[in-house]
């Protein structure tokens, strides 16, 4: 019985822990259904070491087998009642109404009890360390808006800001979830990242009129040096007779293009501005205010600049349209 038990349990916890490494695997889950079958299995060991302990070679009536005997008693009827007596002596219940009747049961009672306090405090460890590695992108997200609250008590920041930054902070969480999407794949290797960042941004990039005639290769690099902001509805994206500073992609949501106060523009997902002021470092003429929360990726002018110095033929390009 106890040889069998402890083969399948190891047999158990091999096929559970190869299970968890699949990356979709619903690790609470299975760490609790891991758990109630390794409690269950020990339940079972220390039934039939109770039972065994109380008839070593046949049942006599000094231990509680021979006292709970009587005529209609089963192997199944015992079973019942060792299982019974192990899972309320491991988790220090103990009712009373099956208990040692001499010196070898006392001893096997409180190796089971100390057995029970050692397991149960392995399986509610185990569950609480894997609640908190879930709830770890929650937990530095509340440490984070803790500080940032922090930092407005101190400053003395006005509450319009106060608000805004914080409904920030939110919508960065619904959509990230925690995660920074620009440290995403740092550790992928480069030529990887190329193909990543070529494929994400091509359709984009190629709608800039600058860069059409531009080969693959700076076209990817470029993607590359994109990254990701977010405006919420109604804030400002750039005002006019700001200096333009980075060439700003639409990804999702809608920005409205102002001038004179006058909504004449509405720039939709796929659309662009910036790249005209960026290439001869003039104003914005517009504004450009977000009329719903909205996603854009930017490409700051000074990564553009660091992009053309490996590519002297297409810097020469750009030169001759800024003359």
């Amino acid at each position: 019985c106890n040889l069998r038990g402890m083969i399948c349990e190891q047999t158990i916890e091999d096929y559970f822990r190869r299970w968890e490494e699949d990356l979709e695997a619903p690790i609470m889950s299975i760490r609790l259904l891991r758990c109630m079958i390794i409690i269950l299995l020990t339940a079972h060991g220390v039934a039939c070491g109770w039972f065994l302990v109380s008839c070593p070679h046949d049942c006599t009536s000094v231990g509680w087998v021979g006292i709970t005997d009587n005529a209609d008693s089963t192997s199944d009827y015992h079973y019942v009642n060792a299982l019974y007596w192990a899972m309320a002596t491991m988790t220090t219940t103990g009712y009373g109404d099956f208990h040692a009747h001499n010196d070898a049961e006392r001893l096997f009672a409180i190796a089971a009890m100390l057995g029970g306090k050692v397991l149960f405090g392995m399986v509610l460890g185990n569950i609480a360390s894997t609640q908190a590695n879930a709830d770890y992108q929650r937990v530095q997200y509340k440490d984070k808006m803790l500080a940032v609250h922090s930092f407005f008590h101190d400053r003395l920041i006005p509450q319009a800001i106060r608000t805004r930054i914080v409904r920030y902070y939110e919508y960065l969480w619904t959509i990230q979830r925690g995660l920074n999407p620009t440290a995403l794949f740092e550790d992928v290797p480069y030529t990887l990242r190329a193909d990543i960042s070529w494929n994400i941004c091509q359709d984009q990039l190629s709608r800039v009129p600058m860069f059409r005639q531009t080969d693959t290769g700076f076209m990817a690099m470029l993607g590359m040096q994109l990254k990701p902001e977010y405006f919420l509805c109604g804030d400002w994206a750039a005002k006019a007779g700001d200096i333009c500073r980075q060439i700003v992609f639409v990804s999702k949501g809608y920005i409205e293009v102002l001038s004179n106060s006058r909504v004449v523009q509405v720039k939709h997902p796929g659309s662009h501005f910036g790249d005209g002021e960026v290439l001869h470092g003039a104003p914005y003429g517009e504004s450009y205010r977000a009329a719903t929360d909205t996603e854009v990726l930017v490409l700051p002018g000074e990564k553009l600049e660091a992009t053309l110095a490996f590519f002297p033929k297409i810097k020469a390009q750009l030169d001759q349209l800024r003359k």
